[in-house]
């Protein structure tokens, strides 16, 4: 096996298991008392982790 694709399936893996946590995040309830900024970060960061994983995956 060649060293891109080993490369290539070890991305793979850590992409998926980002991914595991970016759902269990998103399968929390958001609770405005957990942030300490107002509130609407929470939200923010967890659509921020979507479009960074959507993306992760997009280019590889």
């Amino acid at each position: 096996m060649s060293i891109i694709k080993i490369i290539a399936s070890l991305n793979w893996v850590l992409i998926s298991i980002y991914g595991a946590f970016v759902i269990w995040a998103l399968l929390q309830k958001a609770n405005p008392a957990n942030d300490a900024g107002g509130g609407e970060w929470e939200i923010v960061l967890k659509g921020m982790g979507v479009f960074l994983l959507l993306l992760l995956a997009g280019l590889n």
